[in-house]
């Protein structure tokens, strides 16, 4: 029996790892597994899906993948008609990051107001905080997608609130569940 070696690994030469245990023990590696199946990200506008991500439906039917999470990126934008529907599925989530730096708070508040509506469970607060430019730089697109996301949530309760829908006690539940818990509770932590 040939035993690999290090130079075996790579077609540049010795790899940079040379740890000769097992790195992780059995419960670490279960861990990690469980974590990779129960989350995997998918950006709607990063895939090709002929313009429809309602084609990712025999992927989240499938039974295989009933205890994986999917979590649409940016809102899965232009398509959040179509994820408003998408986030019906037990298992497909929407986060509402890059929206807040692409969209107006009343633009991004209307079908924001739609999903908390239906899944509010199924809503993650995000920003897409990055350093775009030297004007535009970490600190300074976080702080706008930080506003304009809080805003749009704002807009959206308050329009529930006022036309009779939600409570003002349950207008705070839901921003407290978008903001924070239903991360929380996706993630685990």
């Amino acid at each position: 029996m040939n035993k690999t070696t290090n130079d075996d690994l790579s077609a540049f030469g010795k790899a940079r790892a040379t740890i000769q245990e097992s790195p992780l023990n059995a419960e670490e590696l279960r861990l990690i597994n469980a974590y990779w199946l129960t989350t995997l990200y998918l950006s709607v506008g990063m895939i090709y899906l002929r313009n429809n991500p309602l084609l990712l439906e025999p992927l989240f039917n499938d039974p295989r993948l009933r205890k994986t999470n999917f979590v649409l990126l940016h809102g899965g934008w232009p398509f959040v008609r179509e994820i408003g529907a998408l986030l019906q599925k037990p298992n497909v989530y929407a986060d509402i990051s890059s929206q807040s730096l692409t969209m107006t708070p009343r633009t991004q508040a209307q079908w924001l107001r739609e999903w908390l509506e239906i899944v509010p469970e199924k809503v993650l607060f995000g920003t897409d905080g990055y350093p775009y430019s030297d004007e535009l730089g970490w600190p300074e697109a976080t702080w706008i997608a930080n506003r304009n996301a809080r805003q749009a949530l704002g807009i959206a309760l308050t329009g529930m609130f006022g036309d009779g829908e939600i409570s003002r006690s349950r207008a705070g539940e839901l921003a407290r569940m978008v903001l924070r818990a239903n991360a929380q509770a996706l993630y685990r932590f």
